[in-house]
């Protein structure tokens, strides 16, 4: 079994803080369209596990892929977030990602994420930033969930 790398997703100016696993960032390499994403969420902690849907998972966001542009949510993508009961929206826009989250105020920022990151095309570098490791809080859940445990 590969190990599962994780990233944190945390900028300054942003109100929550998502962990997702390398994982994810392989399933999204392999989507064409959009999707929910699934996981845990406590407070302002998001814990995105993948985008398929698992028993003893719940849909924490969404997500849009592109070939090709920038990272951004279109018109009828920000309809969709809106619409939708979810804390976050994931858009891949050929090698690059961004998180797009609510602002305390309700308020979307559409145009750009609070921080870009890069999807590396090669099969098991996922990505260009560093690895963390996965916050204790989330470990038992994941490894049940990625074991099989929780199907």
């Amino acid at each position: 079994m590969q190990p599962i790398h994780w990233r944190t997703w945390a900028p300054p100016p942003s109100p929550v803080r998502i962990e997702y696993s390398t994982t994810l960032l392989r399933e999204l390499r392999r989507a064409n369209a959009g999707g929910v994403l699934w996981g845990f969420r406590n407070g302002s902690e998001i814990c995105v596990l993948g985008t398929r849907r698992r028993p003893g998972l719940e849909p924490v966001g969404i997500f849009f892929v592109r070939v090709r542009g920038e990272v951004f949510l279109t018109e009828p993508d920000l309809e969709v977030f809106e619409s939708c009961n979810v804390a976050v929206a994931l858009v891949v826009a050929g090698a690059k990602a961004g998180f797009f989250v609510r602002e305390a105020d309700g308020s979307i920022d559409s145009i750009k994420s609070h921080c870009e990151f890069t999807i590396s095309n090669e099969p098991d570098a996922a990505l260009t930033q560093p690895k963390t490791v996965m916050p204790a809080r989330w470990t038992r859940l994941a490894l049940a969930w990625f074991s099989g445990r929780l199907q």
